[in-house]
């Protein structure tokens, strides 16, 4: 078994407060966690899992290109 991220790991990793992550949890928004007991625990393939869902930006969609 992979060890388990605390919210405060993950909110350094993205970056965010851990008010946020309890924000994108109570609106359903954020990445799939685990309660164990009552602690807030997140698996890192689920953290990486949304990560890869999230959007982007950068590019441009090729239908888009030349469109001016």
């Amino acid at each position: 078994m992979q060890p388990l991220f605390t919210e405060g790991e993950v909110s350094e990793q993205l970056k965010v407060t851990v008010a946020c992550l309890r924000k994108w949890r109570l609106l359903g928004k954020g990445p799939r966690y685990v309660k164990v007991g009552n602690r807030v625990r997140y698996a890192p393939e689920d953290l990486t899992g949304w990560l890869v869902t999230q959007p982007a930006g950068g590019t441009i969609p090729m239908g888009r290109l030349h469109d001016s």
